[in-house]
């Protein structure tokens, strides 16, 4: 079905443009319109049905829920917010048993035989007898023995089992096949309408499988324009598609074209071919009035869809094809280029139905999950967000039972509670190990890493993980040796670290190099020796296998690696660190490099765990949290910005309640008691969470994670956490998706999507 189309001058139906509505792409930044909530799993769905702008699904409860443009009313949960995931249909939590979705309104069959309409009215289109529009559902008048309904443009019609049809709404152009061109208000009886299995409304037409297997139709039957005016051929009652013959099985109406699927699974179009909704009839051809046989589907389809200019196949193997207009990704093969012949759905293997709305389409599964693709302008995707997607789409929240999680410079990554690694963002050296390098907005799964991962660590353009056996892989940029494998390839899947196949407990990466630490204590490290990161004694460019930390045979407690030093807790609860300290990020209270390990030992033997940041590092001892190195942004938490403090100095807030700290590039994060974040340092993105870009010199309350956050992450100018229930918050810069939202610009903290869609394949998130 469909619906929309311009304004004539000619005084016929005026529609606003479609091209109204994808103006509406906000100018969006991320920071306000809209929440980024994970879309729970529509793993209940056993119908859907796609309007102009929304779409809506029945429950196997036999509930309602909608989603999309609610201008009208459409969605029918009491308002006219548009609505980025799908709301209830109020007064519909049961007893619904089929639905339709109109071009501004909505209907549902109840198990009684009666019918609820909602939406858009001006036009009587709901059947209530009035004009006035309804934002929940209302009863059709004097009908009680309904078997089927179809919405159409601004009208709608009923089955009432092979005794007849009965049709209401605007009826200008004859669509209600009574006859005549009046509106009406209530049900009215169709010509002839009796022995029919089938009826589907288009946007200004209508027509019917009957019970010998063919077809009728009424209504808009040619439509010819010009610059300033369309002049239509109408039928006002059902009139034979002879052409046709007698095997056809279902039929789909458009807006100014038709669809049949034949007993053999081939597929015929006729009518308006000017977007190449016909096929590879060629849009210089004229419109056909007798049905044209679309090429490549001349078997094998199971069920068919027409939409506003592209319509919809669903093969018997459960895989998809499009065709017609493409302006808004809605054939959903990650182009926007127009198909003359059917194009396969990108991704789409296991589809059940198949519905093409306006400028968007989208699929049931197998699973009874939905995926849909296309324009998004109003939400009508259901991925909680407005940008178009070339592909399908299924936003599922990450969920509970997220056990570890990591930010590197622009990418993430995240262990669930299964084992598996999933990691989105900046992907140029392939650090989100899928295999490409391709950005990725949300997470996608880490190939080979399905199970068995118990931590995960990112570093600038690399990523590596522990397994529950103590192995370690990483995958990513090996430019410098930084993944481990004895070699300078990039990997764009994880490959094992040499000589770490067990006994490993913790792996940190850090921007070019990587630190390990063994079950006894010792410390190995490997990747970029520029400036003596790797503790052995020497300034070399790279090694790409790990090697022994001088001096720290044993006994160490954690290791951090930072952008040019690493630094550890030491056997006896005190801090080492070595490599660059031209930021004085080493501690020692100097500005000498040094490429074995330089004790801190004014600090007491307390400390529990530390974090090697770009230029500053901090550690967290006796609940307290002691930082040191560069300082011109606030990053030590000093109270005010100054140059680099050279021997570690006390942060005075979090006193006595501090858990766990993250240092980041210029920033830091920290977790207090009760699961409070806290932030502080550069916030030129947003990466504190405080919803400003103001440098803070003091910790300021991440918003939102007042309690329950088990783990931070500091990025380059981003931050992740793990919240309460084993969810995922991430905030600040995102313009390489390293937040996880599918979305660019966000400052708060938003959940972040396990969605397979990515960036940058021609419509998605359009750019800050």
């Amino acid at each position: 079905m469909t619906f929309v189309t311009t304004a004539f001058s000619n005084g016929h139906r005026r529609r606003r443009s479609w091209r109204r509505i994808l103006s509406l792409l906000f100018a969006v930044t991320g920071s306000t319109l809209l929440n980024a909530q994970p879309l729970p799993p529509l793993s209940d769905v056993q119908q859907l049905a796609a309007g102009e702008g929304h779409a809506c699904v029945l429950t196997t409860a036999g509930a309602v829920k909608c989603w999309g443009n609610n201008e009208y009313g459409q969605l029918g949960d009491g308002t006219t917010t548009h609505r980025y995931l799908p709301a209830n249909v109020i007064g519909l939590s049961s007893g619904v048993i089929a639905i339709s979705a109109g071009y501004r309104h909505s209907c549902a069959l109840m198990a009684a035989g009666s019918v609820k309409c909602w939406g858009k009215n001006l036009l009587q289109q709901l059947g209530d007898g009035s004009s006035t529009n309804r934002l929940t559902p209302v009863n059709v008048l004097n009908l009680t023995d309904a078997t089927a309904i179809t919405a159409g443009g601004d009208h709608t019609c009923a089955l009432i089992g092979l005794t007849g049809l009965k049709c209401w709404g605007f009826n200008y152009y004859g669509e209600l096949g009574i006859g005549n061109t009046t509106n009406q208000s209530t049900p009215a009886n169709v010509i002839g309408g009796q022995n029919l299995l089938a009826v589907s409304a288009g946007y200004s037409h209508t027509c019917a499988l009957t019970t010998t297997n063919t077809v009728k139709c009424w209504g808009v039957r040619d439509r010819v324009c010009n610059l300033v005016t369309c002049s239509y051929d109408v039928d006002l009652s059902p009139t034979a598609v002879s052409a046709l013959g007698s095997d056809v099985m279902a039929i789909s109406a458009g807006q100014y074209f038709s669809c049949a699927r034949t007993s053999g699974g081939a597929v015929k179009c006729w009518g308006d071919n000017y977007y190449n909704q016909l096929g590879d009839l060629g849009n210089d051809n004229p419109n056909p009035v007798t049905p044209f046989p679309i090429s490549g589907l001349n078997s094998g389809v199971a069920s068919i869809s027409a939409g506003y200019r592209h319509a919809c196949a669903r093969l018997a193997d459960g895989t998809a094809r499009c065709w017609g207009d493409n302006t808004a990704a809605q054939l959903g093969d990650g182009s926007n280029v127009r198909a003359l012949t059917p194009v396969t759905v990108s991704g789409l293997t296991t589809a059940a139905t198949i519905a093409a709305g306006g400028s968007f389409s989208c699929a049931q599964m197998a699973s009874n999950g939905v995926k849909c693709w296309g324009s998004n302008s109003a939400g009508q995707l259901g991925d909680n967000e407005p940008w178009f997607r070339s592909r399908p789409v299924d936003v599922v929240g990450l969920g509970s039972g997220v056990q570890s999680i990591a930010s590197g410079e622009f990418h993430s990554c995240a262990v669930t509670a299964s084992g598996a690694v999933k990691c989105w963002g900046n992907n140029n050296s392939g650090q989100i190990g899928d295999g490409s390098t391709l950005q990725r907005g949300t997470p996608v799964a880490v190939t080979g890493i399905s199970s068995g991962a118990a931590t995960v660590s990112t570093g600038a353009n690399h990523s590596c993980s522990v397994s529950t056996s103590g192995a370690v892989k990483c995958w990513g940029a090996n430019d410098l040796g930084q993944v481990g494998d004895g070699s300078h390839n990039q990997r764009l899947t994880p490959v094992p670290v040499v000589g770490l196949n067990s006994g490993i407990i913790k792996v940190d990466a850090g921007n070019f190099h990587s630190c390990a630490r063994t079950t006894t204590g010792a410390p190995k490290c490997w990747g970029s020796n520029s400036d003596g990161q790797i503790g052995n004694g020497s300034v070399s460019l790279s090694f790409t296998s790990p090697v022994s930390v001088n001096n720290l045979a044993s006994g160490i407690r954690d290791i951090s690696g930072g952008e040019f030093h690493s630094c550890a807790i030491v056997s006896a609860g005190g801090v080492a660190c070595w490599g660059r300290n031209d930021s004085a990020q080493l501690g020692d209270g100097s500005y000498n490099d040094s490429n074995v390990p330089v004790t801190l030992s004014f600090l007491d033997p307390v400390s529990v765990s530390i974090s090697a940041g770009s230029t500053h590092s901090c550690v967290v001892g006796d609940r307290e949290i002691f930082c040191w190195g560069t300082n011109n942004n606030g990053e030590c938490g000093t109270g005010f910005p100054s140059s680099p403090i050279v021997n570690p100095v006390l942060l005075p807030d979090l006193r006595g309640n501090a858990l766990a700290v993250s240092a980041g590039f210029r920033y830091a994060c920290a977790i207090a008691d009760g699961g409070q974040a806290f932030c502080w340092g550069n916030n030129g993105f947003g990466q504190l969470g405080d919803g400003s870009t103001s440098n803070r010199s003091r910790a300021v309350a991440v918003n939102g994670l007042d309690s329950g956050v088990s783990q931070i992450s500091a990025g380059s100018y981003h931050s992740c956490a793990l919240a309460q229930g084993g969810n995922v918050k991430c905030w600040g810069y995102n313009i390489n998706g390293q937040l996880g939202i599918g979305i660019r610009n966000y400052r708060l903290p938003a959940d972040v999507l396990d969605n397979p869609a990515f960036f940058y394949d021609g419509f998605e998130a359009p750019g800050p």
